[in-house]
Formats: structure tokens, C-alpha cells, sequence
């Protein structure tokens, strides 16, 4: 029996919790569930390697693309993608053809100003910006439903329409929480490690994740119904681990396990070039982008190892995609089923990095010499199919 509270316990001393967010007591849930008990030795990654097959290109120079940010596949395979220097969204079939082009710079109806956030809820697509703080919402047929008003720190929303925030305790110690808007009440409170995400608030509630910080991070599924959390621990020169821990925001735990990982040592010259690659590639609205660039450069302390993880992705069908840090012009991501157990490999030219996946399928942006990006789906095979 065991939930996310017991899993993250010796993380962060929680304390004791009192919010008054909106008008509602928050309750903090310790809700049981039939989750493993948590990790008494790390596992090895040591998996088959995929194979991978081009099944369809959508590509930058015809669809005319700028730099790609969050991207999420319908169910029946209609892909949407934010394209924050322009302030829109675009979608295309599963075959590859164009459907629609979304919002415009601005803050009226149906505009944009920083998307960062795009969920599909069933045929309905839901767009979140970070500078306006509010989610827009999509027709099947793509035209504008509504607009709503988020909360600060707001990091997803359940398929009932709750708003889920990442609150903060008296203590420091930092949860998730599901607002309901209209009955004015907070629940479903999920305990987050110390020092999460490793990143910093560059205004607005924009929050960035910090190159070779080594800190927990959560995220928080599109549909808002699950929540993963990585987290690192004290690194050796040559080894380390982490812990994985997949949850239901309502706190029953699916699978909590540890890691092992090679350690990898890191200048701090080879640490500050990546850094100054990440900030030229960053895809930020023309007026964010001096914000985001002091706040890369406010890392000053660069570990002696590349940490474990670069970023986590939630699969479609329940999967844990971890990427690591891209290195000698590849970039890897160990994927895990659903119950933790390790599914393989997928390597990558660095250029390219997942935006969605499934077990076998993963959605990618691909960029070239010139850096214009397309979309690529790919099949994908571990070991011998």
C-alpha cells in the first residue's frame, strides 16, 4: 500500500500545510493505494535499442516553421504544435496535411502572447499561455470555444476542469494542488521534493528548467490525471541513481523505482557551451528573449557530473521517456513501461529531440544545418521486434 506521500517521504520535510487558495481549506490527501513498495536496490537501464522507421516528415521550409515548442498527438493521430515566436499553434493530420493555424500575437479573444502549454481533452484542444495566464480552447473543428483565467503557478488541468497549481507552504516545501474554480475548493494535494525542477521564475509565472541543474523534476500528464516525478541523489565520481516515481494526482502511487546510471564528469568550459547552445535555441517570443537569457546565465554552479536526466516526458499510452543529456552528437532517452520497468534505449542525432511518444511511436522535431525544424514520425521497434 503506498502512496506519493510515502514514496517522496525523507525528500522533504513537509511540515505542516495551511493555503487559502481562492476561498477553500486545502486538504492534503494520504489516499492508500496498491502501488510496489518503494526501491531497495537500483535497476539497470542496460535495455535492447530501438530501431527506428520514417513513417511521415512535415517538413519546415513548405509548412515554413520557426523553432518548435510543446507539442501533443490526438488519438487519432492529428498533431498540434506551438510556435511561440509567432504566437500560434499549428495542426496538422495524421498524414501530414495542414488543418489549422491558431491564435496570433495579442491578448483579445482567441490570441496569444506565450503559449507554453497544449493538451488534447478528447477532440478539444486546450492551449495555456504563460503571459496572460489563461487557457483557450479549441472546437474539433478548431474554432475558439472560450477563454478562461488560470491561477498563478497554474502547471496543468484535469479532465473534470479543475486547475492544478504548484503551491508553496510556509516551510518552503512545494506541492501540487487541483483548484476546483467554481466551488471555490482545493484538493488533491501532492508533496514535490526540495528543490524541484532545479529551475527559475523569470516573471509573468514563467518558469524555466536550468541546463545541468541537478534537481528533482516533476510533470504533470496533459490530461492532468498524472504526475511523475524524477529525483537524483548524491552522485559518485563514476556512478549514481535516481528514483522514478509515477503517480495518480489523487496520490495512489503506479510505481515508484531506482536507477542506476553511469556518471559522466563535466567541465565547467563544456557545461557553459551547451548552455550557450540552449539559449540560442530556445523557442521564446522575440520579448521574453532577453528575460530567458539572464536566466540560463543565473546558473553559477555547474556539477562535477552530467546529472541523470535533461528532461522527462510523459508518454500517451503511460510511459516515462527520460532523456539524457545530448553528448558526443546524440541524444538518448531510456524509456520505461508503465510499471517502471525499463522498455529500452532510443538514440537520437542531437538535433532532434522527442516531443511525443507512445512505445511505438515517438513524434520529433528534426532540425538542420540551418536550424529550421521539421516534424518526423517515426516507428519504433525495441530489439528484435
Amino acid at each position: 500500500m503506498t502512496t506519493l506521500a510515502s514514496s517522496i517521504a525523507g525528500w522533504t520535510k513537509r511540515g505542516d500545510v495551511a493555503y487559502n487558495v481562492l476561498m477553500g481549506a486545502v486538504t492534503l490527501l494520504a489516499v492508500t493505494g496498491c502501488g510496489p513498495a518503494p526501491p531497495d536496490g537500483p535497476r539497470g537501464l542496460e535495455e535492447p535499442v530501438a530501431s527506428l522507421t520514417e513513417v511521415l516528415r512535415i517538413d519546415g521550409y513548405a509548412e515554413d516553421l520557426v523553432p518548435i515548442g510543446a507539442m501533443a498527438v490526438r488519438h487519432d493521430g492529428t498533431i498540434a504544435f506551438i510556435q511561440p515566436q509567432d504566437a500560434q499553434v499549428r495542426v496538422f493530420s495524421a498524414a501530414g496535411a495542414p488543418l489549422a493555424v491558431l491564435g496570433q500575437a495579442g491578448e483579445g479573444p482567441g490570441e496569444l502572447r506565450f503559449p507554453t502549454q497544449l493538451a488534447w481533452v478528447a477532440d478539444t484542444l486546450r492551449v495555456f499561455d504563460a503571459r496572460t495566464r489563461r487557457f483557450t480552447w479549441f472546437s474539433p473543428a478548431f474554432e475558439l470555444l472560450r477563454t478562461e483565467q488560470a491561477l498563478p503557478a497554474t502547471v496543468g488541468r484535469t479532465r473534470e476542469g479543475a486547475v492544478i497549481v504548484r503551491t508553496v507552504a510556509a516551510t518552503g516545501a512545494f506541492h501540487l494542488s487541483s483548484v476546483d474554480l467554481q466551488a471555490g475548493d482545493t484538493t488533491h494535494v501532492v508533496p514535490l521534493p526540495a528543490g524541484i525542477n532545479g529551475g527559475a521564475e523569470i516573471g509573468e509565472d514563467v518558469f524555466i528548467s536550468l541546463p545541468f541543474s541537478n534537481h528533482a523534476r516533476y510533470v504533470v500528464a496533459p490530461d492532468g490525471e498524472r504526475v511523475v516525478v524524477v529525483m537524483p541523489h548524491v552522485l559518485a565520481d563514476s556512478a549514481g541513481s535516481f528514483d522514478v516515481t509515477l503517480a495518480e494526482l489523487d496520490g495512489d502511487t503506479l510505481f515508484h523505482e531506482r536507477y542506476r546510471f553511469a556518471a559522466v564528469p563535466l567541465t565547467e568550459k563544456e557545461a557553459r557551451a551547451r548552455i550557450e547552445e540552449r539559449i540560442a535555441g530556445e523557442p521564446v517570443p522575440a520579448d521574453f528573449r532577453a528575460i530567458v537569457e539572464a536566466g540560463f546565465r543565473r546558473q553559477t554552479v555547474i556539477p562535477a557530473v552530467v546529472p541523470p536526466f535533461r528532461s522527462v516526458l510523459l508518454g500517451n499510452d503511460g510511459t516515462v521517456w527520460i532523456e539524457h543529456h545530448p553528448r558526443d552528437g546524440q541524444r538518448s532517452y531510456y524509456v520505461l513501461g508503465a510499471d517502471g520497468a525499463p522498455v529500452g534505449r532510443l538514440d537520437l542525432p542531437d538535433e532532434a529531440a522527442v516531443g511525443a511518444a507512445r512505445r511505438d511511436r515517438i513524434w520529433a522535431t528534426v532540425a538542420d544545418g540551418l536550424g529550421v525544424q521539421s516534424v518526423v514520425v517515426y516507428d519504433v521497434v525495441w530489439g528484435g521486434g
